[in-house]
């Protein structure tokens, strides 16, 4: 497992040249929590959190320490913090800036294996008419729809890139952002439905074929995305059992697996009965 005490006295030498570094500070942390010291590795990360208040990885590294021991079930990503902290001007600041790209990313690598659920941060374009009341002119309406539907299509556009980097949970904060959210995620599932389900189709019989001449199967990890596609399309109310079924011959009980792999296994299991 590594030479892990000679680790920790060289993160601590650092840590003496620059007792102010947050990669270093970090770093402790991460030796911590390597070392299943988690009660430790809690603490440090909360130190630098007191020095570093927005900066998010240190975050999803302390909810790395509780997952392990128990406490953690989701972390939420808060953009408009995050850039804020790294001096990002506010006409730039938005979800689809690369830097809030790269923190969504850290977050998937730290915490989704450790099976912490993640969530996006915020539209901060807010669905209302500018122009209150009943008796408006003509141009009051059309600005007022404009204003409207301009703020549905950035929430719409943000909810299906959240979507497409694997965040299948973010804020909504107002109830006129429900309607894109709405939209965006069905659209996401019912549009590319029938290409999925042939392609998990395809895998399962290749699959299945590999199974019954004792081959290996090599595709498990594509066939594993695909069939989290259909879980989740399944546990939002995209797709209903039936149809799911239908498209890819999965039971509930296979799809509540979420597991390729052990779905195959039952499966040769029950072909070897």
């Amino acid at each position: 497992m590594g030479r892990r005490e000679e680790a920790f006295v060289e993160i601590n030498k650092a840590h003496e040249l620059d007792p102010f570094s947050r990669a270093v500070s970090g770093n402790i942390g991460l030796r911590f929590y390597a070392a299943r010291r988690f009660d430790e590795a809690i603490a440090q990360h909360k130190k630098l959190i007191e020095m570093e208040p927005n900066y998010p990885i240190v975050h999803s590294f302390l909810a790395m320490a509780y997952e392990a021991k128990g406490r953690a079930t989701s972390a939420h990503f808060g953009a408009y913090d995050y850039t804020a902290n790294f001096a990002i001007a506010a006409t730039h600041q938005n979800l689809r800036h690369e830097a809030c790209n790269f923190a969504r990313q850290m977050m998937q690598i730290a915490l989704s294996p450790v099976g912490v659920r993640l969530s996006d941060s915020v539209t901060i374009e807010i669905p209302t008419p500018i122009h209150p009341g009943e008796n408006l002119t003509g141009k009051q309406i059309e600005e007022n729809l404009l204003v409207v539907h301009t703020a549905w299509r950035k929430h719409f556009n943000n909810v299906t890139d959240s979507l497409i980097n694997g965040f299948y949970q973010s804020w909504d904060l107002h109830p006129a952002q429900l309607v894109p959210r709405y939209a965006a995620v069905y659209a996401f599932f019912l549009e590319s439905f029938e290409e999925q389900e042939k392609r998990l189709r395809g895998f399962i019989d290749k699959a299945t074929q590999a199974m019954l001449t004792d081959n290996q199967f090599d595709d498990a990890a594509s066939a594993q995305g695909l069939l989290n596609f259909f879980t989740r399309a399944l546990s939002c109310g995209a797709m209903t059992e039936i149809e799911v079924f239908e498209a890819t011959g999965l039971s509930k009980n296979e799809l509540d697996s979420a597991s390729f792999i052990e779905i195959m296994k039952n499966r040769r299991g029950k072909e070897t009965d």
